[in-house]
């Protein structure tokens, strides 16, 4: 899944293996079910194991360099334990089951739960960089590619118990290798919580509220905006204008390339940031709605830096549209690029919103221009306090 911006928890917002079951059991999105739904688990379990060594290559290549081993890997672990929780539960089983069945080491039956609390408190002492974690780093990846081996062969299809076994080996390797390298599991399986809900809220969908709710009216982006969108061509060039309740908005715009991408659309998505996300630096500008009253919100988060930043990235994820028939058909973002944009507005007020909330952005903006480009031009309609952006013919 990749390494998130969020910071390292603390062994005191750590959670339990129950609580986080029932976590990763509520955010599974897999429905398939029989071999295919299993298949699924043990691709996740075989990629996240992969990402996992990754993260140990990396150590390798750019040694110092590389700052964030340790976030990298702490992240890497819970993904893992996501896919080995949910391959647990497909086959009737617990994290807690798995405990109680590991093998490696011989542990005696009473204590091997107690052992894993004992490898987090001893994870203090331990180091990310020992040939040892090393090792067994790349024994896990040994012992799942061996599952997925059997699974090929059949092993398991009428041998859950087998199954669960196998699983244990796996999670003994991973509280083994955790407390070797100095990490938590519990730790990175509350951060794995975290980016889960961060990422797919479910029923907890619940948006970021509004940053200028407390500023005088005239310094609130307007919480329903009518932009018109106008094309006009001159020349063969086609650009162009922007009409916010009859007022000429903002400069005409061209694609400035060579091939017709339709860019010159491009100030939808900075309306749908702002119908979205409660947040366009670009607009408030367009808008003249700064909030001049507060000199730090001005200068900062309403200047002309935070307007680059905004624009760099409705350009980064244009371009990337541009690939994939700008996002037509689309239900959901790839994590990694929803990842990069936070790490891109990092400092900013809207970092404060969930990557789910971006993607609603995302989506929404796209699916407005791909109307405005077919039409050549209509009307878009935001809605703040419904966060809905809306394309009527002209």
């Amino acid at each position: 899944m990749g390494t998130t911006s969020f910071s390292t928890m603390s062994r005191a917002n750590a959670i339990e293996f129950d609580e986080y079951q029932q976590i990763a059991e509520s955010t599974d999105q897999n429905r398939r079910v029989g071999g295919s739904g299993l298949s699924f688990y043990l691709l996740g379990l075989f990629g996240e194991t992969g990402s996992l060594l990754a993260e140990l290559k990396k150590k390798r290549r750019d040694d110092g360099a590389y700052s964030d081993y340790r976030a990298g890997v702490l992240e890497e672990l819970g993904d893992v334990l996501w896919y080995l929780t949910n391959a647990s539960s497909w086959a009737g089983g617990t994290l807690t089951n798995l405990a109680t069945l590991r093998t490696e080491p011989a542990i005696p039956e009473k204590n091997k739960i107690a052992s894993i609390e004992k490898g987090s408190r001893q994870a203090r002492q331990s180091d990310l960089s020992s040939g040892e974690f090393e090792g067994m780093l790349i024994q896990l990846g040994g012992k799942v590619g061996g599952i997925l081996k059997e699974f090929e062969d059949g092993a398991f299809d009428s041998d859950h118990h087998l199954f669960q076994q196998r699983l244990a080996a796996v999670f003994d390797l991973l509280c083994r290798s955790a407390a070797v390298g100095g990490v938590d599991l519990h730790e990175a399986a509350a951060l794995n919580a975290k980016k889960i809900k961060d990422r797919w809220p479910g029923q907890d969908a619940t948006p970021t509220p509004l940053f200028d709710e407390n500023f005088d009216v005239e310094e609130r982006l307007p919480r329903e905006i009518n932009m018109s969108f106008i094309e006009k061509r001159v020349d063969g060039k086609s650009y162009v204008i922007q009409k916010c309740n009859g007022i000429k908005i903002g400069d005409r715009l061209t694609d400035n390339m060579v091939e017709d991408d339709g860019y010159r659309y491009h100030d939808v998505f900075h309306l749908s940031y702002a119908a979205v996300l409660g947040w366009s630096p670009v607009a408030r500008a367009l808008l003249k709605c700064k909030r001049k009253s507060d000199r730090i919100m001005d200068e900062v988060q309403d200047g002309a830096r935070a307007q680059i930043i905004e624009e760099g990235v409705s350009t980064w994820v244009f371009n990337y549209a541009v690939e994939h028939a700008f996002f037509e058909g689309v239900t959901a973002i790839e994590y990694d690029l929803l990842k990069r944009i936070r790490t891109l507005v990092k400092g900013f007020e809207v970092e404060r919103c969930a990557l789910w909330e971006w993607e609603n952005a995302i989506l929404s903006g796209f699916q407005a221009f791909r109307e405005l480009r077919k039409n050549n031009g209509g009307l878009v309609r935001a809605n703040l306090a419904g966060r809905t952006l809306v394309y009527e013919p002209s």
